[in-house]
């Protein structure tokens, strides 16, 4: 099942800055969204919120330091008709 993804305006603006420290970061970023257009239900809820806000972690392939090798939260808010929404990134 597909979902449609919508990208606020502020995490479009935390793109913009990222990019000026990591610039990979819009095509791992556009990598996991694809694979969350396809199945949704990667990643983990957020506690306290009754299941409809989940994060979903990607690799940053700019940082090799670390175990996981770097990576970036993405919130998604989720909704009824086969929408998700981005709100943030950090």
């Amino acid at each position: 099942m597909n979902y449609k993804v919508y990208l606020t305006e502020t995490f479009q603006k935390s793109v913009k800055i990222l990019k000026k420290i990591y610039r990979k970061v819009k095509a791992d970023i556009a990598g996991t969204i694809h694979v969350i257009e396809e199945d949704p239900t990667i990643g983990d809820p957020i506690p306290g919120w009754n299941k409809e806000i989940w994060k979903v972690r990607t690799a940053n392939s700019d940082v090799k330091k670390g175990t996981r090798g770097g990576s970036v939260d993405l919130p998604l808010k989720t909704r009824r008709n086969h929408c998700l929404y981005v709100g943030s990134i950090f």
